[in-house]
């Protein structure tokens, strides 16, 4: 590296990658937006869901990915998983390129090694169609060599794996709880043995003691199966608990991204300081001060110059209505996209949240 060249986080990418399964780098999607007059329609501007996001997923490691409604998390999720096409940037799975396919059999190849786990569990599933029949499907397209009777003994192991029973292969969706159902649209996931699964805020539509359930699964399974997530939420609490790196988003593009510690215990981006500060402390002896946040999340149509969250930033100076932050290393691993980053240690003492930073090398279980 030149002495005059400045260090991106593309070039730490590159240098520090442990392994990676997943990499992304400079993704772009943008929706336009169209004004109909009698005779033609023309492109007027672009809702940009997901503008110039990179970072790697290891193997066997969980990317935590956080923000606000509406700020692109679903959207990167289904680009990722070639469902939604994209405008720019790239995607690789291991050394493969999946930015496109030549073939049916490229595809196929894929959808075989990535899944996805929907945010509502009732939705995701065929109301008319048996759990046997839905969790088999895709050992239909992708295993045409087993027999009937083979697929049907893996349904049924599956289950057993994710807390369910073999008679409950016979029931329909809607016989299920919400709990129950998340845990058949991961049984599905997981029947084609994928290296990597998209969780869509899996938990999020389920209630606490469910949730810590369905937590503690995921958990036993990516240690069973040594599998990669990309885990989406907009729950802190549930974010810090399942992974090792974390992603905060904001209007499109990642703000602060780095190891799970580290930014919770040290955050820098004035936008992960407020979400923060809204976590909610089980304790009525402590006194916590609350970043609120003013004014409403800008449009994605029309971004305001500079920084997108200066509007809203407590912290805000000119330069931040100017130019554009680009993610800056600020402490070995941890990247933020801020003029001005914060210390960690005193925005946690004044929010009412520090606590002991050692570190622990194992993750706990959630508690129902």
């Amino acid at each position: 590296m030149s002495g005059d060249q400045e260090y991106t986080y593309l070039d730490y990418l590159e240098e520090h990658s442990e392994e990676p399964l997943l990499r992304v780098r400079e993704l772009k999607k943008w929706y336009p937006v169209t004004e109909n007059t009698v005779l033609f329609s023309r492109v007027i501007g672009h809702v940009k869901a997901v503008d110039g996001v990179s970072f790697d997923i290891p193997k066997g490691k969980t990317l935590g990915l956080v923000g606000e409604s509406g700020c692109g998390k679903s959207t990167l999720a289904r680009t990722i998983v070639r469902l939604e096409k994209f405008q720019s940037g790239s995607l690789y799975l291991e050394d493969q390129d999946i930015s496109s396919f030549s073939s049916r059999k490229e595809e196929l190849a894929f959808r075989k090694r990535v899944q996805m786990v929907f945010q509502d569990p009732y939705a995701s599933l065929n109301p008319r169609r048996l759990v046997l029949d839905i969790i088999k499907e895709p050992l239909d397209i992708h295993r045409k060599d087993l027999s009937r009777e083979e697929k049907r003994k893996m349904v049924i192991e599956l289950l057993r794996t994710v807390g369910l029973e073999a008679y409950h292969a016979l029931r329909y969706p809607h016989e299920f709880s919400g709990g129950q159902r998340q845990r058949i649209g991961i049984a599905r996931a997981l029947i084609l043995q994928p290296d990597l699964i998209i969780l869509d805020e899996p938990v999020s539509a389920l209630d606490v003691s469910v949730q810590a359930s369905i937590l503690n699964l995921l958990q036993d399974l990516q240690e069973q199966f040594g599998l990669a997530y990309l885990f989406i939420a907009h729950d802190l609490s549930v974010v810090k608990h399942i992974s090792d790196m974390v992603a905060i988003m904001y209007l499109g593009k990642i703000m602060e991204i780095g190891p799970t510690e580290e930014v919770f215990n040290h955050p820098t981006h004035p936008y992960t300081v407020s979400l923060l500060s809204a976590i909610p402390i089980p304790d009525p002896d402590i006194e916590k001060a609350r970043i609120i946040l003013q004014g409403d999340v800008p449009s994605p149509i029309n971004l305001p110059p500079g920084c997108r969250f200066s509007p809203r930033c407590y912290k805000a100076q000119d330069i931040c209505f100017k130019e554009e932050p680009e993610l800056k290393e600020v402490r070995p691993g941890v990247w933020s996209a801020c003029h001005f980053p914060e210390e960690g240690f005193e925005v946690l003492k004044f929010i009412g949240l520090e606590k002991d930073t050692t570190k622990t090398k194992t993750k706990k279980k959630a508690k129902s």
